[in-house]
């Protein structure tokens, strides 16, 4: 009896021993399992953000691109016109009286321009003086009416931005935005294209510059909302804002 006992409490030990290794074998294989799962899932999550993220980035570049193109689009159409018109200003040197005449039609047939400047370097026309310089522009009262100033050597411009920078550089250029004289000490702020003027041999004659004022370029550039919530804004070349919805 005394060994069957002994037996049977021998055999009771390594069925308890059996079935605690057991349970640590199920516990480690649940703990592992665990362990797979949730990485699994963390990968899954981290995938999907990242996706979700690379789609969020795709959407945004297209639609910076989209207002990019649009408002190129927009800026072109005032590129165009003062292109086409320099070009009669170049092969018209030797008729400085109609300047103001051709003036006068690029900003009656281009509403989105407020002005047009024709100026010359100095001394180019000695009847008319050291300077000489034609601008038009829209009446503050009546956008529809079309004034003409002449300034005949009394006002130096060719240390003003529009006519500085287009000769520096000898191209064509946007200038930052700045205060323009629309009459009676009047300044209204704007934005000018300026390209240089050049004669027969390629040299500098003056500058073109034809001037669109910042309520119209603001209120293109408020206009585009590429998501709900959002707005664009424009930065200067030193890196000012210059147009933001507040």
């Amino acid at each position: 009896m005394k060994r069957t006992a002994a037996k049977e409490r021998g055999g009771s030990k390594k069925g308890s021993a059996r079935n605690s290794l057991a349970v640590r074998i199920c516990v480690l294989v649940t703990v592992f399992t665990a362990s797979v799962l949730m990485s699994s899932m963390y990968f899954i999550y981290y995938q999907a953000n990242r996706t979700a993220e690379r789609e969020a980035m795709e959407k945004a570049q297209q639609a910076l691109m989209a207002i990019s193109l649009r408002m190129d689009n927009t800026l072109d159409g005032v590129q165009i016109a003062a292109r086409n018109m320099h070009q009669y200003v170049e092969h018209h040197l030797d008729e400085p009286s109609i300047m103001d005449s051709l003036c006068r039609l690029l900003v009656a047939t281009n509403p989105q321009i407020m002005g047009c400047s024709v100026a010359f370097e100095p001394d180019f026309y000695p009847r008319y003086g050291t300077y000489h310089e034609v601008r038009t522009f829209r009446s503050p009262e009546d956008s529809t009416l079309i004034l003409t100033a002449v300034n005949r050597g009394s006002q130096p411009y060719t240390h003003q931005a529009w006519y500085y920078e287009a000769v520096h550089h000898g191209k064509h250029i946007w200038t930052d935005p700045y205060y323009y004289d629309v009459g009676s000490g009047d300044l209204r702020p704007v934005v000018s294209f300026s390209m240089p003027i050049r004669d027969a041999l390629g040299a500098t004659a003056g500058v073109m510059s034809v001037t669109i004022p910042m309520e119209w370029f603001s209120g293109v550039v408020l206009s585009m909302r590429p998501f709900p919530g959002s707005h664009a804004a424009v930065m200067s070349q030193d890196g000012k804002i210059v147009i933001h919805p507040e």
